[in-house]
């Protein structure tokens, strides 16, 4: 999987995730998802083809923790803006974690306190 941050007109931070591993996770062009933060990052959950949009919309208006989204016509999915700085993701080394084919877990890579071991 290829994952690219960037940052959009200087401002905006963006992870970009391609690659065949995306899609064999369930995540490929078009596919519909839901965008859930959680302690130290973030959760993706695939959506069924047959979900109801409009329903879905009306659910998570207003919410400021979950969201959705779609994989682009061209296999790229992108997270950006608030989903990255506000689960604490943006600069940190990623741990992603792919459960079920219809999940991923994007979370900081768990850091060694050293001084537990001393």
């Amino acid at each position: 999987m290829s994952i690219r941050y960037a940052f959009q007109r200087g401002e905006l931070p963006e992870l970009t995730l391609t690659g065949h591993e995306l899609q064999q996770a369930g995540f490929s062009a078009e596919t519909l998802f839901r965008i859930s933060l959680y302690r130290n990052g973030l959760i993706l959950t695939r959506l069924d083809e047959d979900t109801d949009i409009a329903a879905l919309l009306a659910e998570l208006d207003g919410n400021e923790t979950e969201g959705a989204d779609w994989v682009g016509d061209n296999g790229e999915l992108i997270l950006a803006g608030d989903w990255l700085t506000q689960s604490g993701l943006l600069g940190q080394p990623l741990s992603i974690e792919v459960r079920v084919r219809s999940r991923m877990f994007f979370r900081q890579f768990p850091m060694i306190d050293s001084k537990r071991w001393l």
